[in-house]
């Protein structure tokens, strides 16, 4: 019995038995048991019982055996060796997402220190002379939007502050709902929209966890065309317009702060459309 690619043996008795290269060891065995049976009626003795028995039987001495006929008990696969260099497959262009600020400024490369991984230059609507290189995977998918000028625009996004006598009752009403604030730092947007839409009985659009059911709240957005971020992930300010938006007019509150939010963002793209055009940051598009 061998495995493998071996020389055939130069002798007449030898009798050779085909089993798969990953068979087991029983099943060797019993296809060699099978062969001699055939050849040989009657010279093994207790075959059917071994055929039926499911398991080998001193395997330890059929290795011995094998690895001193013929040195090593299963030896390696031969692949043939290669005599052409690999084929790269060809790149193929794949444009932006739908939302992206990206244009295209290139063709498509292979990163040196990665090559399945395939880079390529673009052009950012936001006004950066630079040219930012990206995966062209994550552009064409959608998680990369620009050149991070959407990234710090949304980190210098006004959020309405709030009082310390408002914290505190914001963090006193989630213990009692079983939402896990903390006991210092910033409270996240969905809470405290939560907590404005839980004072004014709104609890109609609350899920069962006491939360703003967020499912509503993308519909709300997709209806009414309010930007979410990638991947449809739901802002910090999505959350407190959607509030406001339930709350309505009447509740002088919140409206009130998304009404400042909105003169403070129009204040401050304002002042950068008057100042010279040397000095204006390019870090991403207004929003009036």
């Amino acid at each position: 019995m061998r495995l493998g690619d071996l020389p055939s043996l130069e002798t007449a008795q030898a009798l050779a038995v085909p089993v798969p290269e990953r068979s087991t060891a029983y099943q060797q065995a019993c296809a060699a048991a099978a062969a001699i049976e055939a050849r040989f009626p009657g010279s093994v003795p207790g075959l059917d019982a071994y055929l039926v028995g499911g398991h080998s039987r001193r395997q330890d001495q059929a290795d011995a055996f094998i690895v001193a006929l013929w040195g090593e008990l299963r030896p390696p696969r031969r692949r043939p060796a290669r005599t052409q260099p690999r084929r790269l497959r060809p790149l193929k262009e794949t444009p932006p997402h739908n939302d992206s600020l990206l244009t295209p400024a290139g063709a498509p490369y292979r990163n040196p220190d990665r090559p399945k991984e395939i880079l390529r230059d673009y052009s950012c609507a936001c006004g950066n002379p630079r040219l930012f290189t990206a995966v062209q995977a994550q552009v064409t998918s959608g998680n990369t939007k620009s050149c991070r000028c959407l990234q710090r625009q949304a980190k210098r996004q006004w959020r309405a502050p709030l009082s310390r006598a408002e914290t505190r009752a914001v963090r006193e009403w989630a213990r009692q709902q079983g939402i896990d604030v903390g006991t210092s730092g910033q409270i996240a947007d969905r809470v405290v929209a939560s907590w404005h839409l839980h004072r004014a009985g709104r609890l109609d659009v609350l899920g069962a966890d006491g939360l703003v059911d967020e499912r509503r709240v993308r519909q709300w957005a997709q209806r009414d065309g309010v930007h979410l971020g990638a991947r449809g992930r739901v802002t910090s300010g999505a959350w407190l317009a959607y509030a406001a938006h339930c709350l309505g007019p009447d509740d002088s509150d919140i409206t009130a702060k998304r009404q400042q939010q909105v003169r403070t963002t129009v204040q401050e793209s304002l002042f950068e459309l008057n100042r010279p055009e040397s000095s204006r940051t390019r870090s991403g598009p207004f929003t009036l």
